[in-house]
């Protein structure tokens, strides 16, 4: 996946605009002028494929080494639990019941609901297998991470650079003053 994506972005698939907005106002634009090749989709979903199927294997093992038994009871239900809401671990519980006390604590602490459900890992890696297995590919886009734009700007006048929110839109990132 990784070399498929430094293939993509090796000849600068991203192009700058200068556009004019007012006398004394102009916008810098970038666009995506190259459409991201369509096996990243798939090489990614993969990649979530497989790193879910370890998190559900780690479960299994582990399940396997607290009951003493291969394969553990109830290997049918074993998955690694990852939950959006307290209402959901709950009505999961009984997928855990061959684990000790302490270790379904330890796996409550990691939930997305005990934390930033945007800033958890867990959560962002159950959410984008859910829907690369259930709904479509994962969409992909490219962005620049750092930029640095080169003016010449007539003598006498001094320059006021405001930076703005990149937007996506269709094909455009576009920064909004």
């Amino acid at each position: 996946m990784s070399e498929a994506w430094n293939d993509y972005l090796a000849p600068h698939p991203f192009e700058f605009l200068l556009l004019r907005t007012s006398p004394t106002q102009y916008l810098v634009r970038l666009e995506q002028i190259e459409p991201v090749p369509l096996e990243l989709p798939a090489l990614f979903g993969e990649w979530l494929y497989n790193l879910r199927s370890a998190l559900d294997h780690v479960v299994w093992a582990s399940a396997a080494h607290a009951s003493g038994s291969i394969p553990p009871a109830g290997e049918d239900g074993l998955q690694y639990p990852i939950y959006d809401t307290e209402k959901a671990w709950k009505r999961n519980l009984w997928r855990l019941r061959p684990f000790p006390e302490h270790q379904v604590e330890m796996l409550h602490t990691m939930q997305p609901f005990n934390s930033d459900l945007d800033a958890n890992f867990l959560g962002w890696i159950n959410r984008l297998a859910r829907i690369d297995r259930h709904r479509r590919l994962a969409m992909w886009t490219a962005r620049v991470a750092e930029a640095e734009p080169v003016f010449q700007i007539p003598s006498g006048v001094a320059p006021a650079l405001e930076w703005g929110q990149w937007v996506f839109q269709e094909d455009a990132a576009i920064l909004l003053g």
